[in-house]
């Protein structure tokens, strides 16, 4: 039978969605509100990394460009020595010792210059690539960020509305108290005004009951709440913060009674009575703001943090960047060999002093490589001082936005 009826519900709620029918919508819980800040904290984190990265990758192509027209120039040169020493050895074929490895070395420096200029249109095409994938993403992210916002918006306003409607619900549910009042009433009263209805001096009793009930009653909670915002229900303010409702819930005695030698009627009522308050928009209005400034207090302490917590992406993306120069610097200085590889073979003479100058520039070549430790360590370096800046420019920011937070509270209007 229980198989039966969860295959029954399980049905129904299908046929529910099926046929595009609602169901009750979740309440908005704090938590809620806090994942949704912590979104958009995350988003605008990676729109801000992407747009750092473009930039970044901009500086890069510009450098890049400027490298391939010094390359140019380079190329242009060892073309024209080339051309020069091809003559020469044409002209004057008895010294084509001389001409010959000047040309074979020349003609392999033009090739790694090829080579290099190769590499930095990859690079540059590469880099351009990425830039257009990183605005779209950057683009995406702002969009996102806008969505979260204002979807937090109608988060916080459910919020709220629960949170208000849930404090008056528990304080309207009221207090039920036992009130016991006595009355007399004259013989001219009862006979003549009310011609012999002695159940006037009861009902008189029973006001007066229910008057001292509705006295006793205070909304403690509502304006504890109030009252902590600078605001304080007085009995003369009262009236335009809530009014109250009495209602007799049980009768435990009533009697009225002839006293003859007095001439009066003494009548008596006993009974638990509900005091009921209903509170008014003013009042809403009031809790409303009290509990937006809680709220935004809870909001900005969990997108400072969350802020912080950016450094991770923060991390990636400058250890990207601090390796991405670093493999410039390499190429630069590559460059840089090349040249003064250049230069040297101009001024070679013969076939020995090529041959010495390349036993140097093997050299050169070799003591760079074992200097690649010394300069990974001062790549790791300068990445711990740029995540050291990062962390306080994030701690700043985090102050900042718990501060605004805190300062610019969103109330929703009550209608």
């Amino acid at each position: 039978m229980a198989g039966q009826l969860q295959h029954f519900s399980l049905s129904a709620l299908l046929l529910a969605v099926s046929l595009g029918l609602s169901t009750p919508a979740m309440a908005v819980t704090l938590d809620d509100v806090l994942d949704s800040r912590r979104s958009i904290v995350q988003y605008q984190a990676k729109q801000e990394s992407a747009d750092a990265s473009v930039a970044q990758n901009e500086a890069r192509i510009g450098n890049l460009q400027k490298k391939i027209i010094e390359i140019n120039a380079e190329l242009s040169d060892v073309k024209t020595q080339i051309s020069k020493n091809e003559r020469g050895m044409s002209e004057f074929p008895e010294f084509a010792a001389n001409f010959q490895p000047k040309i074979t070395a020349l003609t392999a420096t033009k090739a790694k210059l090829l080579t290099q200029k190769n590499e930095y249109k990859n690079s540059i095409s590469d880099l351009k690539d990425g830039n257009s994938n990183l605005k779209e993403d950057s683009e995406s992210f702002a969009i996102r960020a806008k969505k979260e916002s204002s979807s937090l918006k109608r988060l916080k306003q459910s919020y709220l509305d629960k949170q208000v409607s849930n404090e008056l619900d528990q304080a309207e549910k009221g207090m039920l108290v036992t009130e016991t009042q006595e009355v007399s009433c004259s013989f001219d009263e009862i006979y003549g005004k009310h011609k012999g209805n002695k159940q006037v001096c009861l009902s008189r009793a029973i006001e007066q009951a229910k008057s001292a009930a509705a006295e006793k009653y205070a909304p403690t909670t509502i304006t504890s709440e109030i009252e902590s915002r600078n605001f304080q229900i007085t009995s003369e303010t009262s009236s335009q913060y809530y009014s109250v409702d009495v209602s007799i819930k049980k009768e435990l005695d009533s009697s009225v009674k002839m006293d003859a030698q007095a001439e009066r009627f003494r009548a008596k009522f006993k009974g638990k009575i509900l005091v009921k308050p209903a509170f008014t928009k003013k009042t809403r209005q009031k809790l409303m703001e009290r509990f937006a400034v809680k709220l935004g207090g809870e909001v900005g302490k969990v997108a400072a943090v969350e802020k912080r917590k950016t450094i991770r992406e923060a991390q990636t993306r400058i250890e990207h960047e601090e390796r991405a120069k670093a493999q410039d610097r390499r190429s630069s200085n590559e460059l840089d060999f090349l040249r003064q590889e250049i230069e040297a073979l101009k001024k070679a003479q013969s076939a020995q002093q090529i041959e010495q100058q390349q036993r140097a520039q093997s050299l050169a070549q070799q003591e760079k490589s074992s200097k690649r430790k010394a300069e990974e360590a001062r790549i790791q370096q300068e990445i711990e001082r740029r995540l050291r800046q990062e962390k306080k420019r994030l701690n700043k920011q985090a102050e900042e936005i718990e501060e605004e937070e805190e300062k610019d509270v969103f109330v929703p209007p009550i209608f």
